[in-house]
């Protein structure tokens, strides 16, 4: 059974597309650049990721991580080929709490879409980029985007408490902390971000919000 066979089975056939078509609408971003995958891939859930990962990494088959495609650097497109992940199926607001300030949400969930959500709580998400009514928090986090906001709050790396992360062998590990202060050691999640998906593919993400 071939990779492609064996994903299709973990995602199913509706969540996968292969047809070159379908490919080519996948090949670009808001660069001058082109890449096209092999296939096109919409996991919904970390233990899909996962899966698809352990197998991408036994068959050493490229995986490129999608959100939606604003990068102007083609980082969102395939070099040689493989898999591209394209995760706007993961895009739930897992938990908003108020009380700590802090919310945890999936990598597809839209920066905009997310502080509509918010600010009925009296709370926000303050990084802000440009692309905000199409950005996903995913995509900031792997570039750590700003807006006009970043003089008076920061960029998004300064909201990032922690991070649930599938690693290219298919491992998923989580990194931070809900508390303000932890003596854990190396500061992996800051590592990840601005990494531009090329450590691992961000599943999960726990956000500090302001008042």
């Amino acid at each position: 059974m071939s990779i492609l066979d064996q994903i299709t089975q973990i995602v199913g056939p509706e969540n996968i597309f292969t047809d070159y078509i379908e490919r080519l609408c996948y090949s670009r971003d808001m660069s001058v650049h082109q890449g096209v995958a092999d296939a096109v891939v919409f996991p919904r859930t970390t233990e899909q990721v996962s899966a698809i990962m352990k197998l991408a990494s036994r068959d050493k088959v490229p995986v490129v991580a999608r959100g939606s495609g604003t990068s102007t650097t083609g980082a969102v497109l395939p070099v040689k080929g493989g898999l591209l992940l394209d995760l706007h199926n993961m895009n739930k607001i897992l938990e908003i709490n108020k009380k700590d300030f802090y919310a945890r949400v999936e990598p597809g969930v839209i920066c905009m879409q997310l502080n509509t959500v918010l600010g009925k709580e009296g709370l926000m998400f303050p990084p802000n980029p440009g692309s905000e009514i199409i950005a996903t928090i995913g995509g900031m986090v792997s570039t750590n985007a700003s807006g006009h906001r970043a003089v008076k709050y920061g960029t998004t790396k300064d909201y990032i408490k922690g991070l649930k992360v599938v690693l290219v062998d298919g491992t998923v590990i989580e990194t931070g902390s809900i508390t303000p202060k932890t003596s854990l050691g190396y500061d992996l999640t800051r590592l990840f971000c601005a990494a531009e998906g090329t450590l691992g593919v961000i599943t999960e993400i726990t956000c500090k919000l302001e008042p």
